[in-house]
């Protein structure tokens, strides 16, 4: 739990979460559920997650998202392609769901609720994700 709340007041530090202003009655919002990953590798390590898979009364975000062709190589061609060269590049993009603006009218959809200050004595808040 302390691990989660680490990543969570990173969140809100670096500015990428923000509490939510209450919902009007007119306005649609969706509450994602949020939990850790651990890697075996790197144990001190968490990674957040949101769930927008998670189905409520048989709908979840996904499935109301517009859906876009799929553009990742696959497997073959990029292993073939490290042969055909001396030299290969790797990258890791630390956070980088988190360095993407989610804008105003949209952040609605990104909502979750957590502790207050991070302490799991105090009421839970409603936060919604801007970056």
């Amino acid at each position: 739990m302390q691990a989660i709340c680490r990543i969570h007041g990173e969140m809100l530090d670096n500015s990428y979460a923000e509490v939510a202003p209450p919902v009007e009655p007119s306005e649609e919002v969706w509450y994602l559920p949020i939990f850790g990953v651990f890697h075996p590798q790197n144990p001190d390590k968490i990674g957040v997650v949101f769930d927008s898979a998670t189905k409520h009364e048989g709908l979840s975000l996904n499935d109301v998202l517009l859906t876009r062709p799929d553009l990742t190589n696959n497997l073959s061609a990029v292993l073939t392609n490290f042969r055909r060269e001396r030299f290969a590049d790797m990258a890791d993009f630390k956070q980088m769901f988190f360095n993407f603006e989610v804008h105003e009218e949209h952040r609605n959809f990104l909502r979750f609720v957590w502790f207050k200050d991070n302490d799991t004595s105090k009421p839970l808040v409603e936060y919604q994700m801007r970056n």
